[in-house]
């Protein structure tokens, strides 16, 4: 794909995915946390977020990657393929979106738990690629990839709302610290372990050590619209976890309110 191509195919699978009233529901929702501005373009932030400094990927529905032409094949695309190869193979053994139950139904139901097994997975892809850089990746690639992250400016993600930020970069970062803990205790065996009993809360994920065996417990939410009467709607209903909290509490627009 060119970069045109993959900027209206990021586009066309996030419209596929998200439509403009469940982001006018989100957006009411955000705003009454006070975690963004009223009049945040949400759409295009996330298209134009998704499509910022990518070098290729990997879509899980076709099980296909993509590569962006015109960016050759050196030191960054080489670390971005050993992310994005970990992804193909996870998907090959272990299937994502049915085997793992990662998939829109399921998190449309249980967004926590979706946040876990996303940390996993991305945890998992990260460990790769620092393991690639580190024993696998030549002098040449250390520094063009130096040169890059050197010069490199998120600047979509820069302007983020903190919340969006944050949460962003969530199964990376913490979920890489997950995985390393797994790692460090078992090995690659304990991180295949892991797809066969997922994490199941971002709890599980901000403190390994409370894996497997601290499980979240069920908490039942009534149905209001009885009680508040005509002209209300529910929004969503969905499950909130320990980062959620966290963010909601410490990262809105106004860190004073």
């Amino acid at each position: 794909l060119s970069p045109e191509e993959l900027r209206q195919r990021v586009i066309d699978d996030f419209l596929a995915e998200y439509t403009p009233e469940e982001i006018a529901d989100d957006m009411i929702e955000l705003v009454a946390l006070g975690l963004v501005e009223p009049g945040f373009d949400l759409m295009a932030f996330y298209t134009d977020l998704l499509s910022e400094q990518i070098a290729g990927f990997y879509d899980q529905e076709t099980g296909e990657m993509y590569v962006v032409k015109g960016e050759g094949f050196f030191g960054l695309e080489r670390l971005t393929y050993s992310h994005e190869y970990t992804h193909v193979l996870q998907d090959q053994t272990y299937d994502i979106e049915d085997g793992l139950n990662f998939n829109d139904d399921a998190c449309d139901l249980d967004s926590e738990r979706c946040a876990a097994i996303q940390s996993l997975i991305e945890g998992d892809a990260s460990l790769v690629e620092l393991n690639w850089f580190y024993e696998h990746s030549t002098a040449s690639d250390q520094e063009q990839i130096m040169e890059f992250y050197e010069s490199y400016s998120g600047l979509i993600l820069e302007s983020a709302p903190p919340y969006i930020q944050k949460d962003f970069v969530f199964p990376y970062n913490f979920g890489l610290t997950f995985v390393q803990t797994l790692f460090d205790e078992g090995g690659w065996e304990a991180v295949d372990a892991a797809y066969r009993n997922v994490p199941v809360s971002t709890e599980q994920i901000l403190h390994p050590e409370r894996y497997p065996d601290d499980t979240p417990i069920p908490v039942e939410l009534p149905d209001l619209l009885p009680v508040l009467g005509d002209g209300w709607r529910e929004l969503d209903r969905n499950v909130m976890g320990e980062w959620y909290t966290y963010l909601i509490l410490g990262y809105g627009i106004n860190p004073a309110a």
